[in-house]
């Protein structure tokens, strides 16, 4: 390596540490609430400590107690998200193989915990910090992989080097899967792929059983950590072919290869933990342990996916259309990955967007196409190459690397600070807080309708007024936020209140019209959250609906100061207001439904629901 890349090698590792040691992410309550990370640590103290992998109590008891949540350990687990159930016996639904892959850091920690003289439990702040630091230098190795990789095709450019792979480390989501929401499989596949595009590229030279070894342990893990990631084969089987003939050729030459048998062989041998857990706990090798969570490759969600702001990738990481652009480039020239690279890209995307929660919730971005990084940041380099020919279009080439890099650093602290919860944006908030480092109740309120709020709009005139004040009715509730009068309880049993249902023209609404609705809430504990809440929901429908805008009500409560997405303090109560537009296509006999509804079991009380008419 030359001088620029070591450089950009160090500023990589300083900026991801810097970061790493200033989020803090291995805190008990970042860690212990549960979800992927969770379910692929499991396995380790499970296996090694706990001695339970058949039944999870003593380690979900413990997982639980370090997270300060009380639980019987001498009871059954019923209630574990990680964990589905085949007839009675608790199935952990994630593959081992990132288990594996944290093994070393998790048995390092270990021996510092007795050193320490500290709970060796598995979840003490000791193992998920050293686990987690694992997770930044693994994906750190990932990158020194990539230089090398680059160097091979770039034949040492230095420049071209470095900016390619400061580009992958601190312009794309990579950088808040290393810094912050760490421990999540994707930087592990990350450094899986560039090992395996390595190895792939050092066997073609000489066909040698090292790199063989490395093609067949890293393809192996690959498909361990994800199976459906099992067509990462193709990279080794189609490098270096530019026509069909070549794939007939290749295919020859590889079974008459040793080496060829030897990366079969292990391959198939990194399968055999999985399938050793899955005969232990189902009776079965081969075994789904998902339930009903499914692909569903009838309705891909391929443009959202792509290019939509609830977890789309190149909102969230925008650099990569440059990737998109030099795989352009890289058509003309015939380099020895086009062909892996359109081949693998389009069925990766295709069947990642055919998950039923294509969303890929908790994280930034699409946080699966992360591991396509490896291969992309060749046709990354190929742009970068070509623009550096002229210096005008280099410096600003240059400038857009430091605001990309500015901008993925201000998203992590976004999510950090309660400001962005990318999984369920919109362009409309995406563009309102871009680059804030504070929000307020207009920006929260834009957050769940996806309407900018109208400035200064001019009152037309009341549409309907509802005080709530049936005493005798049981839905009615004396309201204890500071009024003596009544309120309508929305819990778990009564999850509607009555609703507000009328034409456009019976109230003399016009399209672009604003319709402003104002009630009083009283919070009842425990708090919403972002999953769980109560919300006023505000429709338009002719036959069907055509606008549904629901506004969640716990969260809009709170100090302006402290507005927040996805954790908010349940503040007892107040007036929240909030306007939405009427339609442009909306007629005359459309109709206008506003009503209350609870998905939770956190408890609120409605009061003097209120429905205006307002013009700009």
């Amino acid at each position: 390596m030359k001088r620029f890349t070591k450089l950009t090698l160090l500023l990589i590792l300083a900026i991801w540490l810097v970061s790493f040691f200033s989020y803090k992410p291995w805190k008990p309550d970042n860690v212990m609430g549960g979800g992927d990370c969770t379910g692929y640590y499991m396995y380790l103290p499970a296996t090694f400590l706990q001695h339970d992998l058949k039944d999870l109590k003593q380690t979900i008891f413990e997982r639980d107690k370090a997270a300060g949540i009380q639980r019987d350990s001498t009871k059954a687990v019923t209630d574990v998200g990680e964990v589905y159930f085949h007839d009675s016996t608790p199935i952990i639904k994630y593959t081992c193989g990132i288990a594996i892959l944290e093994s070393p850091a998790f048995f390092i920690a270990h021996v510092l915990s007795k050193a320490l003289n500290q709970p060796d439990s598995g979840f003490s702040k000791t193992y998920i910090f050293i686990v987690q630091l694992w997770n930044l230098l693994f994906a750190f190795s990932g990158i020194c992989l990539l230089a090398l990789i680059l160097n091979s095709f770039f034949q040492g450019n230095d420049k071209v080097i470095a900016i390619t792979i400061f580009t992958i480390a601190a312009c794309t989501n990579l950088y808040h899967f290393v810094v912050y929401n760490t421990g999540m499989s994707h930087p592990y596949l990350f450094t899986l792929y560039t090992l395996l595009l390595y190895a792939t590229i050092r066997f073609y030279k000489n066909y040698a059983v090292k790199y063989a070894t490395l093609i067949g342990l890293s393809a192996g893990m690959i498909t361990l950590v994800r199976p459906n990631e099992i067509i990462c084969l193709l990279i080794p089987l189609l490098y270096g072919i530019t026509s069909l003939y070549g794939i007939k050729e290749r295919i020859n030459t590889l079974f008459r290869t040793k080496s060829f048998y030897v990366a079969i062989i292990l391959f198939s041998v990194c399968a055999l933990p999985q399938l050793l857990y899955w005969k232990s706990t189902s009776g079965h090798w081969l075994y789904y342990s998902y339930g009903q969570e499914k692909f569903d490759f009838k309705h891909s969600k391929i443009h959202d996916g792509l290019f939509g702001f609830k977890n789309g990738w190149l909102p969230y990481t925008p650099i990569m259309v440059f990737a998109i652009v030099g795989l352009g480039i890289m058509l003309f020239q015939k380099g020895k990955t086009v062909l892996a690279t359109l081949t693998f890209l389009p069925l990766h995307i295709y069947i990642i967007y055919c998950w039923w929660c294509w969303t890929y919730i908790n994280g930034l971005g699409s946080r699966p196409m992360i591991e396509t990084y490896a291969l992309l940041s060749v046709p990354m380099a190929t742009f970068t190459l070509v623009v550096l020919k002229n210096k005008t279009v280099a410096g600003i080439w240059l400038l857009a690397i430091v605001f990309f890099s500015a901008q993925q650093i201000m998203m992590t602290y976004q999510v950090s600070k309660n400001i962005l919860w990318s999984e369920d944006s919109n362009q409309t908030y995406y563009k309102q807080t871009f680059f804030k480092t504070h929000i307020n109740l207009n920006d929260v309120i834009t957050y769940d309708s996806g309407e900018k709020q109208p400035e200064n709009p001019v009152f037309g005139h009341a549409i309907f007024l509802n005080t709530f004040e049936d005493s005798l009715n049981s839905s009615y509730v004396k309201n204890t936020c500071g009024s003596s009068h009544f309120g309508f309880l929305l819990n778990n049993k009564i999850v509607y209140t009555p609703a507000f249902e009328k034409t456009l023209a019976e109230c003399h609404l016009s399209p672009l019209d604003w319709v402003k609705v104002t009630f009083n809430d009283c919070n009842l504990p425990p708090s919403g959250s972002l999953y769980g809440h109560a919300s006023i929901c505000v429709n338009f429908s002719n036959n069907s609906t055509y606008k549904d805008v629901s506004i969640r009500i716990q969260n809009k409560i709170q100090p302006a100061e402290n507005c927040g997405i996805w954790i908010y303090p349940c503040y007892t109560g107040g007036k929240i207001s909030f306007y939405t537009q009427v339609p442009k296509q909306a007629r005359p006999g459309d109709k206008l439904k506003v009503y209350g509804f609870n998905m939770s079991s956190s408890p609120v009380v409605i009061d003097s629901l209120q429905i205006d008419a307002y013009m700009l």
